[in-house]
């Protein structure tokens, strides 16, 4: 046996004999290369070369058996030297507009693709143009950062043929040599990994170093500016300053690859409780356990405790364990720690575990260090636990741990067969699943359920969808036979819907909406007999980056005065709470008319982030105009936070102070005004209802949205009656604006899914 697999111990061990083991007497692996072998056609010596080569290595042997089995459908450019030129070009221009504008660079890249005619390029299957020197190097140096960076040792073999191995990191990546230009280029960033004990074998302290250096390095911005070609290098493609999701976590693959650091990317279909995709990076961490980012981008912050390495955890619990009763009983000595018969073994919920025989006992202690440790754990909605040490610690969670899934797919190297079936099966299959090279893995995000459905139909494939505004995607597809049909790890949470399309495209829903509650059992939304009268205030729900602005406003007070200074000042009303939605407040007659009107600020922290500030004449009701007063400038001087943000109707720009203590914003009319109403909406992101706009209220029933009609919001929300109780709804703006979402309607308010 290979002297390395014996230095790294027993898991290597198991996963070397658990691959042979799988091989013995099995020829499905044999026939993958046999078929790939014949798609090489004139390639086909390269790829037998290759095998040849490591024909003595048993474990390098079966990575190019993976590599070669799985090549079929990968494909790269067929002409590579106008790929380099153009990846040289891309170089010279970033470097000549370091610092300009994402769109003037996106601008000057797209000509010089139109130019070379990039649009044109053909492109060919890897398994016919890969060479024996480029694979066996790959593999040569996949294995090395394997085995030699301390933060790869932890994978398995099947982990490390997904995580490590692959010789390109994405699809039509042009076949370099990424890996050592990264690796040399990279490297430097985490010289000073190895300089303690408690860090040297973290992967999530080798990717935090790594990350934050590199986010510095090329200082990232999300735009929606768009290349028309991506055929360039990794080594290019990481310096272009500006992207989106997709973008930042795919250059982040190879540079986090090409120093050994186990970094895949997941992608979901369809936010439950939002809308649209996203795409990121999944790193395995020596304990075991995923950690969710968007390279280059994100801060790599992991929830309190990922870092350590347990022997055993144990949690405390109000039922007793019955296996340490028995102990108890039969044994005439147990050591005190086992004494407590309230509670149980958790140590596969924080850490991948194996089983192990011996004739020994063990306490519970740290793995490299001294002590024992006592804490809470949080079982947040995501189904996820959250350790913590209750009032001391700050409970810190890693990236997207608050964030709920339909599905989660990972993008592999790998050919899933069961996509392939269903591409070669059926007639239509939706964009989503016609790429063969995933798989679901949502489990390994959240606590999944199986859901069984008994449907009236033909035998084929049937697809669970979810919404993406007013629309459903499939996010999962199985099998209905003889009318039954069963989905796989579906999240709970979120709204789903089984559907099947036909030979056209034409979906066909086969059950109605329904919540997947977390027994597994859909709760569906039904509408009913009762109607009953609704009133909304929002379209799409409120996001954190949203509400903070909100809550920056409470302790504010609406102020009126004689004189500019206030100096007589009367409060109008003082802001009690946060609130992302219009609010609208009645000026008692008491105040009487007054000239100077304004919003103060009631904290340090405050800025005034308002959107809009409205105030109404008392006797006609119209809007009152007048100089804009107040703390000038605004916060970091941008120009697009201005005072006169707040008085333009639109609820898209805002007002940010330059301070906070003491800033305020208001208007001159000119004249003592008795003003009846006041208006005003934090800054935020311009759903909730707004006076004046045309709104169309709609609910599912019998496989389609049906209308209950439009109506134009004349205050802070709006009313629809005779709404059909029970059923899932979706307001939508026709005056303005794109996005919506799904709700449903209960204790008199909007619940968003």
């Amino acid at each position: 046996m290979d002297s390395w697999v014996l230095r790294f111990g027993r898991s290597v061990v198991i996963a070397v004999w658990g691959l042979l083991f799988c091989m013995c007497g099995s020829s499905e692996q044999d026939r993958e290369l046999a078929r790939a072998l014949y798609m090489a056609g004139d390639n086909r010596a390269e790829l037998e070369h290759v095998l040849a080569h490591f024909k003595g290595d048993s474990l390098k042997l079966e990575a190019a058996k993976f590599l070669i089995c799985n090549m079929p459908g990968h494909y790269s450019y067929a002409d590579t030297a106008i790929v380099n030129r153009y990846s040289i070009g891309v170089g010279l221009i970033l470097e000549r507009m370091k610092g300009a504008d994402s769109k003037a660079i996106a601008a000057a890249i797209n000509r010089l693709a139109a130019k070379m005619r990039m649009d044109t390029l053909q492109i060919v299957s890897d398994v016919r143009v890969v060479t024996a020197g480029y694979l066996i190097r790959n593999i040569d140096e996949a294995f090395k950062r394997w085995r030699d960076t301390p933060w790869a040792q932890h994978l398995l073999f099947d982990e490390f043929c997904e995580y490590i191995l692959p010789y390109k990191a994405a699809e039509l990546q042009p076949l370099t040599e990424w890996h050592n230009d990264f690796y040399y280029y990279n490297a430097k960033y985490l010289a000073d990994y190895a300089c303690s004990e408690d860090t040297r074998n973290s992967t999530y302290k080798a990717a935090q170093i790594f990350n934050y250096y590199l986010s510095l390095k090329f200082d990232p911005r999300f735009t929606h500016d768009v290349l028309n070609c991506r055929a360039l290098s990794p080594s290019v493609a990481i310096r272009i300053p500006f992207g989106n999701c997709s973008s930042f976590s795919q250059s982040a693959l190879s540079a986090f690859r090409s120093v050994g650091l186990p970094v895949v990317r997941d992608v979901s279909p369809v936010w439950a409780g939002g809308n649209g995709s996203h795409v990121w990076n999944s790193m395995l961490t020596n304990t075991g356990r995923l950690l969710p980012f968007v390279g280059i981008t994100d801060k790599l912050e992991e929830q309190q405790m990922m870092n350590n390495r347990f022997t055993k955890v144990w949690r405390q619990t109000y039922a007793v364990n019955q296996e340490l009763v028995r102990i108890n009983r039969e044994e005439k000595f147990v050591p005190a720690f086992f004494r407590n018969v309230f509670q149980k073994d958790v140590t596969d919920e924080y850490t991948k575990c194996r089983d192990m025989a011996f004739d020994l006992n063990v306490s519970p202690v740290w793995a490299g260090g001294n002590g024992s440790h006592v804490w809470n754990s949080m079982l947040t909605n995501t189904g996820r636990l959250l350790p913590f040490v209750g009032i001391t610690d700050k409970l810190e969670e890693q990236q997207m741990m608050n964030n709920r899934f339909t599905k989660v797919w990972r993008q592999t190297y790998a050919v899933n067969q069961e996509l392939v079936r269903i591409n070669r099966e059926e007639k239509f299959v939706p964009a989503f699943f016609r790429n063969v090279f995933q798989k679901d893995v949502t489990d390994e995000y959240t606590k999944c359920r199986d859901m069984a459905f008994d449907l009236k139909g033909n035998d084929g494939y049937v697809y669970l969808a979810a919404s993406d505004a007013a629309e459903w995607v499939p996010v999962d597809v199985t099998y209905m036979k003889a009318g039954h049909a069963e989905f796989r790890n579906v999240a709970p949470g979120a709204v789903y819907m089984v559907v099947l399309y036909g030979d056209d495209g034409t979906m066909q829903a086969l059950t109605a909406p329904f919540v997947a509650n977390r027994a597994g059992t859909p709760e569906y939304l039904l509408p009913g007999n009762v109607l009953h009268t609704v009133t909304l205030t929002r379209k799409y729900p409120v996001r954190e980056s949203t509400w903070i602005y909100s809550r920056m406003l409470v302790g504010g007070a609406v102020e009126a005065a004689d004189d500019e200074a206030f100096a007589s000042a009367r409060t109008v009303y003082e802001i009690p709470n946060a609130s992302a939605e219009t609010c609208e407040v009645d000026v008692s007659d008491s105040i009487g008319a007054r000239r100077y009107w304004r919003f103060r600020s009631g904290h340090v922290t405050s800025l005034v982030p308002l959107a809009e500030l409205a105030f109404y004449d008392r006797a006609t009701g119209r809007r009152l105009t007048g100089r804009i007063i107040g703390t000038g400038g605004s916060w970091a001087d941008d120009p697009e936070h201005t005072a006169e943000k707040a008085f333009d109707g639109d609820l898209l720009t805002s007002y940010s102070a330059p301070v906070g203590q003491g800033a305020w914003i208001g208007l001159d009319f000119g004249r003592p005004v008795d003003v009846g109403r006041v208006r005003y909406t934090s800054r935020g992101d311009g759903n909730c209802v707004e006076p004046g706009d045309e709104y169309e209220l709609l609910y599912w029933a019998d496989g389609a949205w049906q209308t209950l009609g439009k109506k134009q919001a004349l205050g802070v929300g709006i009313k629809f009656d005779n709404v059909p109780a029970g059923a899932l709804y979706l307001l939508v703006d026709r005056t303005k604006g794109v996005e919506h979402r799904i709700f449903t309607y209960a204790d008199v308010r909007q619940h968003f899914r």
